[in-house]
């Protein structure tokens, strides 16, 4: 069932890399949300502020650098009413991203406040994705 999201929160790698997850886009669906800032630290939550909330069953974060996309954390949050106060975390179920640098660093590590040590990558490339 989709849902009415105005904000995505993402941590960023804890152990090295943190200028990997710059610029990286936050979509709802097909609908773009925001972006990432120019410049990202290690073991830092991001958070993007969609300028509206936008009704969808999924976000998706894509990297517009040539590089691995590595995230260790991931939220996503759902409003009733066009009013941030009112926001509350979504559940996440299901996660996949466009590929996988190792065999641990799976998409579904990030999600759902397990903040796993490991992280979630991909392979390096523009265009790289992990969804929820």
């Amino acid at each position: 069932m989709p849902q009415l999201i105005n904000k995505v929160k993402i941590k960023n790698r804890a152990d090295c890399c943190g200028d990997r997850l710059a610029k990286t886009k936050v979509f709802i669906d097909n609908q773009y949300c925001g972006s990432l800032p120019d410049k990202t630290a290690n073991n830092k939550w991001f958070e993007v502020k969609c300028a509206k909330p936008l009704r969808g069953k999924s976000a998706k974060l894509v990297t517009v650098q040539n590089t691995f996309l590595s995230i260790q954390g991931f939220e996503a949050y759902t409003t009733t009413k066009k009013v941030e106060e009112n926001s509350a975390k979504i559940v996440l179920h299901k996660t996949s991203q466009s590929s996988n640098y190792l065999r641990t660093w799976t998409a579904d590590k990030c999600i759902n406040g397990s903040h796993h040590p490991d992280a979630c990558v991909t392979m390096a490339g523009k265009g790289q994705w992990w969804k929820a």
